[in-house]
């Protein structure tokens, strides 16, 4: 914010209202900056020890999952906690996406969940028996009724968002053909889902899960952060501090951009 106010180290991708933007704060906090002038609207009360996740925003109440396995109902207006949260066993790896009133979080305990907003039990988690090979770290993506989860485990799963009934899966691989990391969330650019595993291979799938393209495109960089795509491309910025431009019909990679400010 303007003046200097320090809010703490800010982990979790800012989600925008209207007119103000939202973010968690390691500090534990939520906090609302006016968009305009980025002077602070308000804050809230500590939540936790501290928030690395994004919160979620639907009309005029925030959610927020945390490390302990709380979900916080926030007035998006006043910041105030209102009367309905949730507890769970095992703390919340990601962010929480909602839809149709259903919120959707990964889970240390190796599953991901579907929570009615307002009720004291999930809907259902996934995978229903045993756990899956590693956490949800990464925000799912929901369409049209399927949820699209990429796992630690190196594995998108395509989830029916009603029942938790798995429709299909996919194992993603680094240049070895070993399993590698979902660490970002899937996107999706027309009709396609593109996810990026932390190896830097980048695939693009039909909704029916078939591949796009026969093969991955690699961009040579690893990759743990957010990427956006847009009428055709992928923009990925790579642990090496560079920012890689695919084409997804073309598989071309664009000569990256490096993000470095020298001296």
């Amino acid at each position: 914010p303007r003046g200097g106010a320090y809010i703490g180290a800010l982990v979790g991708n800012p989600v925008r209202g209207d007119g103000t933007l939202y973010v968690s704060s390691s500090d534990g906090k939520v906090y609302a900056l006016a968009i305009a002038t980025f002077t602070r609207e308000w804050e809230s009360e500590a939540l936790a020890d501290k928030l690395w996740t994004s919160p979620a925003i639907v009309g005029d109440t925030l959610y927020v999952s945390t490390f302990d396995g709380h979900i916080h109902a926030l007035s998006a207006e006043t910041g105030g906690l209102l009367n309905w949260s949730f507890k769970a066993e095992a703390g919340f790896s990601s962010s929480p996406v909602i839809y149709d009133d259903t919120i959707f979080v990964g889970s240390f305990d190796r599953h991901l969940y579907a929570i009615e907003i307002g009720s004291d039990e999930p809907l259902w988690r996934f995978p229903r028996e045993k756990p899956a090979g590693n956490w949800f770290w990464a925000a799912p993506e929901v369409n049209e009724g399927i949820v699209y989860a990429g796992c630690l485990d190196g594995t998108l799963y395509a989830i029916d968002a009603r029942t938790g009934e798995e429709k299909w899966s996919y194992e993603t691989q680094d240049e070895r053909g070993k399993p590698s990391p979902i660490v970002s969330s899937p996107v999706l650019m027309d009709n396609l889902l593109i996810v990026v595993n932390e190896a830097g291979f980048v695939y693009a799938f039909n909704l029916d899960g078939k591949l796009a393209n026969e093969e991955p495109i690699s961009v040579g960089d690893d990759v743990r952060s957010s990427f956006s795509a847009h009428e055709g491309r992928v923009y990925i910025r790579g642990e090496k501090n560079k920012l890689y431009v695919v084409d997804i019909g073309d598989r071309e990679v664009s000569q990256p951009i490096s993000l470095t400010i020298e001296e």
